[in-house]
């Protein structure tokens, strides 16, 4: 008998912003009752720090040298997918919520579909707000007035021609929780369960949430769920970002956070917490949903596309290669699983679907570059990996950065029009929160050298 497979993601998502990941402030009582029978892989990272990349790179098990999408563009024309294996061996297979896979002709790999992505007339869940009420259709796709709400940090111009615009919105939604975009997911995860409760074909659902990517716009009672004043800031919020690559002193500035006060930082990551506390509470829902309907026998799984930075570096989102950026959650629960345990090897974002296909009985396509992490599950390293490579195209910057960690050191390399020679390396041992960069240190040239021909090597090796 095929499993059924359940899959859980998040946008933007802090690692460790989880009750099972020891986090002080953050209840996620539904994920940490996933995480008491799941196998918790704390040491996961993206393949690429930007969501579409990410994502092109988790369906297909490739880098996004390989896929070809290196930025927040369209899928390349001739990408192979793990959604075509899955129903190649029999599985339906079903998106909801955010994809991220434009041109949308590419949504239609899936079986079925029920996105909030899209231009407005293609949003199924502005379609349900248009059946509700017209006027909550003409609201932004988060839920605030198109012309911008009360509470922002405004940015750069260097892109605006001179004009200021909105970077950083936060504060209540103008949506209620009931028809909040967060609930409406959960609703058609759970239609769709219903519907395939006695169908005979396993299914593949994935179930993609929005939050809690920015903007950090939460409905009631959510926004208030967490106190400001209680919130513990970054260590590293308040540094000046010497010694550092030049591009991230114009993230830093893009984004209008050197203009961002401590109270706002304290609100905006309260509100943070709120929608991953509602989100939580929705995938308790489905999860009681796949229990009532019989379905509870099935492969489980829940992850993020990328990390936020939240203050740290003084940056925000993502888009460097910082932990806080590159780290992402990883459960994994095997069909019949009733134990936990905490696996702390390296696995990559790539590996994440050619794990589900070897649980579920399928081989994996010989195109991944991605492995099964199913040995892990049982305690055998052979084939757990020893660093771990990632990369993004900087438009913004008209640069290309790469990255490599492992369990001592952080590397990343810059190559840029403006740019030149920009780097990061960090010892993790001595310095985990990554403030003192020895890239410009000629002590470290050597070592510097060295990560420079690893990634040379990971370039060309398309295993």
């Amino acid at each position: 008998m095929k499993h059924n497979i359940l899959f859980f993601f998040c946008d933007q998502f802090l690692w460790n912003a989880t009750g099972y990941a020891g986090h002080s402030m953050v209840k996620t009582p539904n994920l940490d009752r996933l995480a008491e029978r799941s196998v918790n892989f704390p040491h996961t990272y993206c393949a690429s720090p930007v969501c579409v990349p990410a994502r092109i790179s988790l369906f297909s098990g490739q880098y996004p040298h390989t896929h070809g999408q290196p930025t927040n563009g369209p899928v390349r024309q001739g990408t192979k997918m793990f959604i075509e294996t899955l129903k190649e061996n029999g599985y339906h297979t079903c998106a909801v919520g955010k994809l991220h896979f434009f041109p949308l002709y590419e949504t239609r790999r899936f079986d079925t579909v029920s996105l909030h992505d899209g231009a407005n007339e293609e949003s199924g869940h502005i379609g349900y707000l248009s059946d509700i009420d017209p006027k909550l259709a003409d609201l932004h796709l988060h839920g605030y007035p198109k012309t911008g709400t009360g509470e922002s940090i405004f940015g750069s111009d260097i892109s605006n021609n001179g004009k200021k615009v909105e970077s950083i919105v936060y504060g209540t939604s103008q949506l209620s929780a009931e028809h909040f975009y967060t609930q409406w997911i959960s609703n058609e995860s759970m239609k769709y369960l219903e519907e395939h409760q006695d169908k005979d074909d396993p299914f593949f659902l994935y179930v993609s949430f929005c939050g809690p990517h920015s903007p950090f716009l939460v409905p009631e009672p959510y926004d208030k769920l967490y106190k400001p004043e209680e919130i513990e800031l970054p260590e590293t919020w308040e540094e000046d970002l010497s010694g550092k690559p030049k591009s991230q002193q114009w993230h830093r500035h893009l984004w209008g956070v050197e203009l961002m006060t401590e109270q706002q930082l304290r609100k905006i990551t309260a509100l943070y917490y709120g929608h991953i506390t509602l989100i939580d509470e929705h995938i308790g829902r489905i999860l009681d949903k796949l229990d009532v309907l019989g379905l509870g026998d099935a492969i489980i799984a829940f992850s993020a596309d990328h990390g936020e930075l939240l203050g740290s570096h003084g940056l925000f989102y993502k888009g460097v290669m910082y932990d806080e950026s590159l780290r992402i959650p990883l459960l994994i629960h095997d069909a019949g699983q009733k134990n936990n345990s905490v696996n702390e090897n390296f696995v990559s974002q790539i590996d994440i679907m050619p794990t589900l296909l070897d649980l579920a009985g399928i081989e994996v396509p010989e195109w991944s570059q991605g492995r099964s992490m199913k040995g892990l599950l049982n305690g055998n390293r052979e084939c757990a990996r020893s660093e771990i490579f990632a990369e993004i195209e900087k438009v913004e910057t008209g640069g290309y950065m790469f990255g490599c960690r492992n369990k001592d050191y952080l590397f990343s390399y810059e190559i840029s029009k403006n740019f030149t020679d920009d780097g990061e390396l960090y010892n993790l041992r001595l310095d985990p929160e990554q403030l003192k960069n020895l890239f410009y240190n000629q002590k470290y040239g050597k070592l510097v050298n060295e990560f420079k021909n690893k990634i040379m090597l990971w370039l060309i090796d398309k295993k």
